[in-house]
């Protein structure tokens, strides 16, 4: 008996003391997080897909707030409401490695301004932009892969940008040039398409010993049905019309 007596409150503290252990997990255990579905000018701080369409804007569309994060719209559509100066998706200041897919950004004054480094821009497709489709300032080592810049008015311009890579791009029936270096170095162009812009396919105002005398490599670009030429300076592109 004394035995079962003197175990008894160890058995009960034993208990006690599982009872508390448990307690305390479940009191640091994070709280789960749920991701509302994004509106117009929200600022995004974590990998985000849409579910949705989002829009009319009127201002800005969506901020990428966060490094290492990725903004997958899934096929889904931002759109604008032509406001001047609006942005469909700002990725600009210190960002590093973000990454931006599968988006249709239609409608804004500039459907995209970036300004990240080390990041992707995959598969979108911007258009009905009256100012830039893709307006890249300041951005270095970035990817631009199989984006179409359709019915824009500038087309997609790299302006003091060094050292990114173009690949697969599509610009087509914007107002001005279709793909623009500006000021801009080390960038790699390699196998985009750029017809019938109202001003070149390509256009490079850079001074180098890359190709044709630019800062710039282009390899296997082409350029067709542009109204004032296929490239400047030419060589940018083939065939020039």
């Amino acid at each position: 008996m004394a035995l079962m007596h003197t175990g008894f409150p160890k058995i009960r503290y034993a208990i006690f003391l599982l009872a508390t252990i448990l307690a305390s997990t479940l009191v640091f255990l994070p709280a789960p997080v749920f991701a509302a579905s994004p509106a117009c000018g929200d600022k995004i701080t974590v990998s985000t897909t849409l579910g949705s369409d989002i829009g009319p804007c009127s201002g800005i569309g969506l901020t990428l707030g966060a490094n290492n994060i990725v903004l997958n719209c899934a096929g889904h559509t931002i759109t604008g409401a032509g406001t001047l100066f609006s942005v469909g998706v700002l990725a600009v200041g210190s960002l590093n490695n973000v990454t931006v897919v599968n988006c249709h950004v239609t409608d804004f004054y500039f459907d995209m301004n970036v300004g990240s480094s080390n990041s992707r821009f995959v598969n979108n497709l911007v258009d009905n932009a009256p100012g830039y489709g893709f307006f890249i300032n300041s951005a270095s080592n970035n990817h631009f892969i199989h984006n179409r810049i359709i019915d824009t008015g500038s087309g997609m311009l790299a302006f003091f940008s060094n050292g990114n890579l173009f690949v697969n791009n599509n610009a087509t029936g914007n107002g001005f040039n279709g793909i623009t270096m500006a000021s801009s170095s080390g960038n790699l162009l390699t196998n985009n398409f750029a017809k019938a812009n109202s001003n070149y396919g390509f256009a490079d105002d850079t001074i180098g010993s890359g190709t044709v005398g630019t800062a710039n490599v282009y390899l296997n670009d082409r350029c067709v049905s542009n109204f004032i030429g296929g490239s400047s300076p030419t060589g940018l592109c083939s065939p020039q019309p």
